[in-house]
């Protein structure tokens, strides 16, 4: 649609590209064209995917071009957002890129890089007079074209937030509604709009193609005694009609206990359902499972792309496996470098954590984008709309609840790194976040009767936030010097900013309680419960913390390996609702940077009630009709008993089929009215799903969810906003 908006003309689809992408430095193919244009930001791959994209759907034969640049450092700093040498250097650096810095003759002053590896674009076209026309008769030629090279306009603002250090004693005191940035920027006075830096890409018209790359021509330094080109390719290029697997971000996502592992490219993943789920092995056992002999049935983990299974498990499970725990993890495989290190390697990642996570339940992979995600989170919504007619295959429904906790997790990673880059921006500092991953997992629990297994109900649900490497990303620094005291204030910050929409993201999404380290310790100031600082010269205080020896064991170890950091952590543990544990901080007290940990050994949240995702499939839904009916129907069972027949028959009409004996709607109707009567609201759907067990010891959610009809559950989607 773009490439016809701009009558697929060769030089509108380039200007557009070159005004409208922005330009992030990371190093290889990280989002693919669709997602580049769909968050209007990129790198040099990414833009130049878009651009290859666009000229090919306009049949415009193009390729990758591959090869060596050398940079001044004024144009680098403007091209990167930084006013500082030294800092321009690490944000290259840290993004994975090989680079080289150039020294004056003295070696006392940075004048650029060298080795800095670029991608652009070869287009082949009639280019008389380098016009780029493309009904133009001449003479075709293979045009270079940069379109992620580009110069900037800077807004500067005042230094004013600089002088405001966030408040952590005050922000601990005490359960806070608004997130630790929202409450540091309510500290701020004045006009904020005026403190930020912000840039802008410098616009150009473009009446033809660029004869040559923006960095041919060279100048001379005569006082520095330097010949110093802008910039210049070096060495023969590598010319590519598509991109190699060697260039792309990869992930490998696996389970140990069901030997199962999934190895794909990150541009083709980006912005999908990644899920781990589980289903019954055999067409076979599919069917003994629905003839109601669940103990019977063989299961087998899957991973599932958008449903596409893409991976399935090399081990049986049994019945008796599900409700067990299995350790999960992902990790990245970086793209290889043309330079390879000392070691003549290309930079591949290593699991950094594992993941317990539910034999039977339903667990989202959810890779951090680094972008703007709003969009993208529409797109997911309305992935449940056009899902929602496929089969589901496994026993949780990962189309539904999968993508629900897919959705979580993209709006975890939206809302921090959104408020991050904003107070950065407000001090005057540049953020560049590490390439971050999450698992979400919905647990379950098996049913027991007689000794076998005869089905499962879900229980609670957690986030598990990890980074990927700290070599790569989460770059933060002043615009204008190398370091100062603010840095470490903003670690601390940023950091507690994660840790707070680590449960407000499954509050929000799952309408229920639930913790994270942030807010375990803000309980714990409510409640008067001493806060500990330990250090490894005070570790002996660890014996008089009423923890499990598992997590003092952890504090022991991590003490011991990293004396420069220090635990914060409540004395005792902290019941809240349903869930019981603790919560601490694991920080580096000369950069600020931080760990938060709760029980079970995650780094993230959980819920604190069950009956979390009933709650979401609620919120999704929104079958107002249909529960309306429900409560009608059931309100009339416990009005009088009598009527109990009329509600089995109705409930069954509903259904479309004859689910319950009438003995168990009697004692559902019964549970409901003692609820009526202790004051509880009986037309909250999950309050009707409780007092269903309560009388029968079965799950509702797999009768009520699973029977209910594909086209109401579409028709109430229409007009959904999550």
């Amino acid at each position: 649609a773009l490439a016809e908006k701009l009558e697929h003309s060769p030089v509108k689809i380039f200007e557009w590209v070159y005004n409208n992408i922005d330009y992030t430095p990371y190093y290889g193919s990280f989002k693919g064209s669709q997602h580049t244009l769909l968050e209007k930001s990129g790198n040099d791959w990414d833009t130049c995917s878009l651009l290859m994209a666009l000229y090919r759907v306009s049949n415009i034969p193009c390729r990758y071009v591959r090869g060596v640049i050398r940079m001044d450092i004024e144009t680098a700093m403007n091209w990167i957002g930084v006013k500082n040498p030294q800092a321009a250097g690490n944000v290259f650096y840290y993004s994975g890129y090989p680079i080289t810095s150039l020294l004056s003759s003295d070696r006392q002053t940075l004048l650029g890089f060298s080795g800095l590896e670029h991608v652009i674009v070869e287009a082949y076209l009639p280019y008389g007079n380098y016009r780029g026309i493309w009904n133009d008769s001449t003479e075709k030629i293979w045009i270079p074209l940069d379109p992620s090279f580009k110069n900037y306009e800077y807004t500067e603002g005042n230094l004013n937030a600089r002088n405001v250090d966030f408040a952590t004693s005050t922000y601990y005191a005490k359960v806070q509604e608004l997130s630790p940035i929202e409450y540091h920027k309510a500290q701020i006075t004045g006009n904020q709009k005026e403190m930020r830096i912000t840039r802008q890409i410098k616009q150009k018209r473009f009446e033809f193609l660029p004869e040559v790359l923006p960095y041919y021509g060279s100048n001379m330094d005569e006082d520095k005694g330097v010949y110093y080109p802008y910039c210049i390719w070096r060495g023969s290029l590598d010319t590519l009609t598509s991109l190699e697997e060697r260039h792309r971000f990869r992930i490998f996502a696996g389970a140990g206990y069901s030997e199962v592992e999934a190895h794909l490219s990150f541009p083709d993943a980006y912005g999908k359902r990644l899920i781990l789920s589980y289903e019954p092995a055999t067409e076979n056992d599919k069917k003994v499972m629905d003839e109601g002999h669940f103990y019977l049935a063989k299961f087998k983990a899957v991973f599932r792309l958008d449903g596409e299974k893409i991976a399935e498990g090399k081990k049986e499970l049994s019945a008796r496996d599900i409700g067990g725990t299995e350790l999960a993890g992902i990790y990245p495989i970086y793209p290889i470098p043309k330079e390879k290190d000392a070691e003549g390697n290309g930079a591949i990642g290593t699991v950094t954590k594992f993941t317990r996570v539910s034999v039977g339940g339903c667990h989202a992979f959810v890779v951090d984008t680094n972008g703007d995600t709003d969009r993208l989170i529409e797109n997911r919504i309305q992935k449940i709309v056009d899902d929602i007619d496929t089969e589901n295959t496994g026993l949780v429904d990962e189309r539904v609840i999968g993508e629900i906790l897919n959705i979580a997790g993209l709006r975890y990673f939206n809302n921090c790194e959104r408020q991050a880059k904003e107070i950065a921006s407000l001090n005057h500092y540049y953020y560049q976040p590490r390439i971050s991953n999450a698992i979400l997992s919905q647990r379950i629990s098996p049913i027991m009767l007689a000794g076998n297994v005869t089905g499962i109900e879900l229980t609670n649900e957690f986030i598990d936030a990890d980074v990927w490497d700290d070599k790569y990303g989460d770059f933060l620094c002043p615009v204008e010097g190398v370091g100062d005291k603010k840095e470490r204030n903003l670690s601390i910050l940023i950091g507690a900013n994660g840790s707070y929409f680590e449960h407000k993201v499954l509050e929000d999404t799952f309408d229920v309680p639930a913790v994270s380290t942030v807010k375990i310790i803000q309980l714990a100031n409510e409640r008067g419960i001493a806060i500990r600082y330990i250090t490894a010269d005070t570790i002996s205080v660890l014996d008089g913390i009423g923890i499990s020896n598992a997590a003092k064991k952890y504090i022991r170890n991590c003490l011991t390996e990293h004396p420069e950091r220090v635990i914060i952590i409540p004395e005792k543990e902290i019941e809240y609702h349903d869930w019981v544990g603790i919560g601490y901080i694991v920080e580096d007290t000369e950069t600020g940077n931080g760990g938060y940990m709760i029980s079970g050994g995650l780094r993230g949240g959980e819920t604190a009630e069950g009956a979390g995702c009933e709650r979401a499939l609620w919120k999704v839904s929104k079958k107002e009709s249909y529960w309306k009916n429900v409560k009608k129907a059931i309100g009339a069972g416990y009005a009088a008993a009598e009527g109990a027949q009329k509600v089995m028959d109705e409930v069954g009409r509903i259904l479309g089929k004859d689910l319950k004996t009438y003995q168990e709607m009697q004692d559902w109707a019964k549970a409901l009215r003692w609820y009526n009567e202790q004051g509880y609201d009986i037309t909250d759907p999950c309050l009707m799903i409780r007092a269903y067990k309560d009388a029968t010891g079965r799950d509702l959610t797999l009768t009520v969810w699973q029977e209910a009809t594909n086209a109401a559950i579409k028709e109430a989607l229409k007009n959904y906003t999550m």
